[in-house]
């Protein structure tokens, strides 16, 4: 699960939230991973697209089972 990834403002838009979620890929290798992405965010969810994440449901759901109907689940698959 990624989770809580957040650029600096003033580091916006460089490339540095495609390149790490790029790296997590790289590292995982094979299997499923999952993000939750506020569905207002569209920054976010442009880069998660551009890498290859797909929603899969239009909440989060959590550990905790707390749900949260302002974000999207999405999946990579490798």
């Amino acid at each position: 699960l990624l989770a809580a990834l957040e650029t600096a403002p003033d580091c916006r838009r460089q490339g540095y939230g495609e390149a790490l979620i790029r790296a997590v890929q790289q590292h995982l290798g094979s299997g499923k991973l999952y993000s939750h992405v506020d569905k207002r965010n569209t920054a976010s969810l442009r880069i998660h697209e551009k890498c290859g994440f797909r929603v899969i449901s239009d909440c989060a759901v959590y550990i905790s089972g707390s749900v949260d109907y302002r974000c999207c689940t999405l999946v990579y698959e490798c």
